[in-house]
């Protein structure tokens, strides 16, 4: 659960940040044009890692063993 939701975000936080990407390029801002390059890699990092298989594993449930009797 933590891991989809943790995608879900990077993904809205990823769609936030690409129109404002587009508008810089018409106001040259740089500070905010860095923040959202900077925002969009990490989100992008963010969605990788989180879709690697050996990561997959770690997040899946696992059963909890029957008990000795």
């Amino acid at each position: 659960m933590g891991r989809i939701l943790s995608i879900v975000l990077a993904v809205i936080s990823l769609l936030i940040s690409l129109p404002g990407l587009l508008m810089m390029g018409l106001h040259l801002h740089l500070f905010f044009g860095t923040y959202r390059l900077f925002r969009i890699a990490i989100s992008i990092l963010i969605i990788w890692y989180l879709m690697q298989p050996q990561i997959k594993v770690l997040f899946q449930r696992r059963t909890p063993l029957a008990p000795a009797v």
